[in-house]
């Protein structure tokens, strides 16, 4: 098998010292395209899909501090992400076992039927774990890094590992493009606007009165994000997309992923976030670290 990632030499010096490569490791895709900056900015394509299944934006709106804190659930899922994808095997399997148990805590109620359901529901896990790799894909697509099919293949492939650690059984998750695509194509008629979805739209992509650079920044990141939905998804949220706005979404986010990926190479992200998984991992303590920590690359 060809290595996909060089092994940075930063990992290893990580402190504190993780046992093993964990459940991927420098020879997997998902340890280069995670740390690709084109695939920070498809999460956020990511979630605005997962919250299309009515029943998953309801979940979020009844039961979780999304609302109350957008910050600090954000830092949190790149904790969880992190965690898995880069700490050591017992950090990851804890990592997820921790997911599990809150998902098996929150409940919501179905406004139509009138129905309590878990959070931890196995159709519910596969719709949001399947959005992931497949606005991944769609972010390096259009901003690369290039995929070879066998790769891209191999990518979706390894995401059932990480379907395992949220309580999906790996053989129902799509090990192919084609079966994520399927999927995908599948769950259409079970998509739809709800009103907290709007909430969402207006939380993550924010409109200021005041041109900034920030506001500039985040009016690029925004655009990016929507033109990574397809044409369906987009007419559910309402918005209005033209042949400007395509053009614009590929040439302005694409030299700002070009620059960032200039300075945030992928060898040194990896180590950043070895370090980070290993130092501040979900559902434990900071763990302390010598001062003379390495530098990352």
């Amino acid at each position: 098998m060809a290595t996909v990632t060089p092994r940075p030499a930063a990992v290893e010096r990580t402190l504190p010292a993780p046992a093993d490569d964990g459940l991927f490791g420098p020879d997997s895709v998902t340890w280069s395209l995670s740390a690709a900056p084109a695939s920070a900015l498809a999460i956020q394509t990511a979630v605005l899909v997962q919250m299309l299944h009515p029943r998953v934006m309801w979940m979020i709106d009844q039961s979780s501090s999304f609302w109350q804190y957008p910050q600090r659930r954000g830092e949190l899922t790149a904790r969880y992400a992190i965690s898995t994808y880069y700490g050591d095997t017992a950090t990851a399997e804890h990592a997820g076992a921790t997911l599990r148990a809150i998902h098996a805590r929150r409940t919501a109620v179905d406004p139509v039927t009138g129905e309590t359901y878990r959070a931890d529901e196995p159709d519910l896990l596969l719709w949001v774990h399947c959005t992931i790799p497949w606005a991944v894909l769609r972010g390096l697509a259009r901003w690369g890094p290039a995929l070879s099919p066998a790769d891209q293949d191999r990518y979706v492939h390894e995401q059932r590992t990480w379907s395992r650690l949220v309580g999906i059984d790996p053989e129902k998750a799509p090990g192919s493009v084609a079966e994520l695509d399927a999927y995908m194509e599948s769950m259409r008629p079970r998509l739809a606007l709800t009103p907290p979805c709007l909430r969402l739209l207006a939380l993550m992509m924010p409109r200021s009165a005041k041109p900034t650079m920030a506001s500039l920044i985040q009016s690029i990141i925004s655009q990016a994000t929507l033109s990574l939905l397809t044409p369906e998804q987009r007419r559910l949220y309402g918005v209005r997309w033209t042949r400007l706005d395509e053009l614009a979404s590929r040439a302005l986010p694409g030299l700002m992923l070009r620059k960032a990926a200039e300075k945030l190479t992928v060898a040194g992200q990896v180590a950043a976030q070895r370090q980070e998984a290993m130092a501040h991992p979900f559902g434990g303590p900071p763990r302390s670290a010598p001062a003379e920590a390495a530098p990352t690359d």
